[in-house]
């Protein structure tokens, strides 16, 4: 690890406001949860395939196989409410052939989170 200091203070970083938790944080939260609950999951998993990259920000494993991609839209004033279904990102997800949940913020987390964990026992993610 190495330390820089400062060079000067010409920008000056606002904290961000609680109520919309950024993707990273809601992210942060599920793969934590999953974690407790036992199951194998992974951030930031890269694949290509044709020449097309995917980044998926969470998935779900048994053994070596996927069995679930997470995405996650943050939650804001600024971002639209729903998921477009039929748009580029979610078709090629669907090519997979997993289940694919997109997660809108934190309460749509938390919501999946609490669903997850009625499936604990059976080390399993809802339906």
């Amino acid at each position: 690890m190495k330390r820089l200091e400062p060079t000067s203070q010409t920008f000056t970083i606002h904290k961000p406001s609680e109520r919309y938790p950024s993707e990273f944080e809601v992210q942060a939260y599920l793969f934590s949860s999953l974690k407790q609950l036992g199951l194998d999951v992974r951030g930031e998993v890269n694949h290509r395939t044709e020449g097309r990259l995917c980044r998926f920000d969470l998935v779900l494993f048994k053994g070596d196989q996927a069995t679930a991609i997470i995405e996650v839209k943050n939650e804001s004033e600024r971002t639209k409410p729903g998921i477009n279904l039929n748009g580029r990102q979610c078709t090629r997800y669907r090519e997979y052939g997993v289940p694919v949940y997109f997660i809108r913020g934190m309460h749509q987390a938390g919501v999946f989170i609490e669903r997850c964990k009625l499936q604990a026992d059976k080390r399993e993610i809802p339906q």
